[in-house]
C-alpha cells in the first residue's frame, strides 16, 4: 500500500494537547500484551481529560506531546528509555472521535517490545487482530518521533503534513502547525 495513494494533501484541522503519562502499576486500562508496572501509559482518562476543552472540528489531526517535554527527544536512545504507549481504551476513544492523522512524539504508539502484535497500530487502522492483509488501505496515518517545543502552546492549527514523494507504506514527513487564532 503506497501513502501517496490513500493520503489527501491540503491542510488538515488539528489539535496539539499535552498528556502526562501514567505508570502501568496505576493503571486499569488494557493493551495486549499486559501492561508492566514500569510502563508509562496514555490511559483513556488522561485523553479524555486533555481534549475536554477541544472543538471536535479540529480533530481531523491530533497531535500528542508527552510530558516531561525536554530538548533531549531530539537525540533520546529510546532502547535505554522505554517511551510512553496507548492503552486500548485511549485508542479506541482517538477512533470514536474520528481521527484521521494521528502525530505523537514517542517512536511507536505501541509498546516498544510487544511481541509484535501492533495491538493499537491494528486498532486505529480497523485491522483485524492477527491479520496480515487488509481488503483496502485505511485513509489513516500515524506520524510518529514528531517534536513539539514547550513554547508552541496546546489548542486548535491547521496541519501541512508534508510527505516525501517515497512510494512505500511509510515516508518521512515534515508536519508544520499554523496557529487559528480564536
Amino acid at each position: 500500500i503506497s501513502l501517496h495513494e490513500v493520503m489527501r494533501g491540503g491542510l488538515l484541522p488539528a489539535t496539539l494537547v499535552t498528556v502526562t503519562p501514567v505508570p502501568g502499576k496505576d493503571v486499569k486500562d488494557k493493551y495486549d500484551p499486559l501492561p508492566r508496572a514500569e510502563d508509562l501509559i496514555i490511559t483513556s482518562a488522561v485523553l479524555k481529560a486533555a481534549l475536554s476543552k477541544c472543538s471536535a472540528e479540529f480533530l481531523s489531526a491530533l497531535v500528542i506531546r508527552t510530558l516531561p517535554n525536554g530538548a533531549d527527544k531530539l537525540t533520546r536512545d529510546y532502547s535505554k528509555v522505554a517511551p510512553p504507549y496507548f492503552s486500548v481504551e485511549a485508542m479506541e476513544d482517538i477512533n470514536m472521535l474520528g481521527v484521521q492523522h494521528l502525530l505523537v512524539d514517542m517512536p511507536s504508539i505501541d509498546r516498544l517490545d510487544d511481541e509484535g502484535k501492533l495491538t493499537n497500530h491494528r486498532l486505529f487502522w480497523d485491522v483485524p487482530h492477527g491479520s496480515k492483509y487488509v481488503e483496502r488501505p485505511s485513509p489513516k496515518t500515524v506520524t510518529e518521533l514528531i517534536y513539539v517545543p514547550e513554547t508552541v502552546p496546546d489548542g486548535n492549527y491547521l496541519l501541512n503534513l508534508q510527505v516525501a514523494a517515497f512510494t512505500g507504506d511509510a515516508a518521512p514527513s515534515h508536519p508544520i502547525l499554523y496557529r487559528v487564532s480564536p
